[in-house]
């Protein structure tokens, strides 16, 4: 069977967990309870590392390519640039929430800027956590002993603190390359100096 096929049921559940976050932004735009609110916030923040996850699945592209003729490759590209894509796009749209908690804050946009780019190594922990870990966003509730045990083996080893710092530093770069293209994150100053 051609690696495109048994590519789609991983990655249309990768996808699925990716869109989680977003169907929680638009949650968290509602008026609603303050607790409420507190839990849909603490749902975003537990998913939020599966959006940008998906860029860590290129990592079987290049095998897959070699050893698929011609016409199969190009649909493979297409599929991981499509899946890097969604990666991206939904992990930038999913920090709504932080530029609006930001807002309220009334914080200095240099100030802003080192939040976000502390919350993206938050987040590559997270998603080591996935990747090597295996750990899933719902083993809190379902394993939380597990997941105390991964945190605890994750940060104790320098190699996978290496990783959550390469990791970090991607989504940092991506972060900061495409937020300009969602409104709600962009520095505010250099929009206005735009108009």
């Amino acid at each position: 069977m051609p690696f495109f096929v048994d590519n789609f049921s991983w990655m249309a559940a990768n996808t699925i967990l990716a869109f989680v976050p977003v169907v929680l932004v638009v949650l968290l735009r509602q008026k609603m309870s303050r607790s409420l609110h507190l839990i849909v916030f603490f749902f975003w923040l537990l998913f939020l590392p599966n959006t940008i996850y998906l860029i860590t699945d290129l990592q079987h592209v290049g095998a897959q390519l070699l050893q698929s003729p011609v016409g199969e490759q190009i649909i493979l590209i297409f599929q991981y640039v499509t899946l890097a894509v969604l990666g991206v796009v939904t992990y930038v749209y999913s920090l709504e929430p932080v530029s609006t908690v930001l807002r309220k804050m009334r914080l200095r946009e240099i100030n802003k800027d080192y939040l976000y780019i502390v919350l993206n190594y938050i987040v590559a922990s997270g998603v080591v956590l996935g990747k090597v870990q295996r750990t899933h966003s719902w083993y809190i509730f379902t394993e939380p002993l597990r997941v105390i045990a991964d945190i605890i083996a994750t940060i104790t080893r320098t190699d996978l603190l290496i990783w959550i710092f390469l990791i970090g530093t991607i989504i940092n770069v991506l972060f900061f390359l495409f937020r300009k293209y969602f409104p709600p994150l962009r520095n505010t100053k250099k929009s206005r100096v735009r108009k």
